[in-house]
């Protein structure tokens, strides 16, 4: 028993710098469990839309339908003409919506060399190469187009759509006196309220503290 305790203690010592005292790209491995009070939620589509909004083109500079403009083909498929948002494109939004706002409760994140895995509270693992090279990636959602790279030393994941319709989540651990969190902005582009890959709502913030 006295000799287990030991081994316990040893390993313990061991592995404690590479969390705790962690720094750059090494400091976003770890255990981190969501911060409910500090992470924001998405809005509602539906509440948020005008009442007429979508049934007809909108005003804009030059035929591109202004604020709400056509979204070209994707893809996936494009969106109607004329500054229109298709309903395929509003389904889609919708759940660009849900997924952005579906935060784990639990993430654990390994770095591998070029290699980062993602794992949820559910087990679910996604290894991501960092060489922004394209990858097929298959969801609940259904087949999406994603790709990693560093900027720095935040971890940056893209997840296209199709119709220009994507989810960039930004990876960045941060210290709060003596406790290091983990922060993951979470920002929609494009779809029908963006123009060419741009726009979408203001981005999401999720916030993990480091689990001990």
């Amino acid at each position: 028993m006295i000799v287990r305790c030991a081994l316990v203690l040893v390993a313990a010592l061991v592995l404690w710098p590479s969390t705790a005292g962690a720094q750059g790209r090494d400091a976003l491995a770890g255990v981190w469990r969501l911060n409910n009070d500090l992470t924001s939620t998405p809005p509602d589509i539906d509440a948020s839309r005008p009442p007429d909004s979508g049934q007809r083109p909108r005003a804009g500079m030059g035929g591109s339908g202004g604020p709400g403009g056509r979204v070209g083909p994707g893809r996936m498929g494009g969106s109607a003409g004329g500054g229109q948002e298709s309903p395929r494109d509003r389904q889609r939004m919708r759940t660009l919506l849900r997924r952005a706002g579906d935060a784990p409760a639990r993430l654990t994140v390994v770095l591998d060399g070029a290699r980062v895995l993602l794992t949820d509270n559910q087990g679910r693992t996604t290894t991501l190469p960092t060489d922004n090279r394209k990858q097929e990636l298959v969801t609940g959602d259904g087949e999406i187009e994603v790709r990693a790279k560093w900027d720095n030393d935040e971890l940056v994941v893209e997840e296209d759509f199709g119709s220009r319709m994507k989810i960039t989540y930004y990876y960045a651990a941060t210290t709060v006196g003596e406790r290091r969190q983990l922060r993951v902005r979470v920002a929609i582009s494009g779809g029908p309220s963006g123009r060419d890959g741009r726009g979408g709502p203001p981005p999401l913030t999720r916030v993990y503290d480091l689990e001990l």
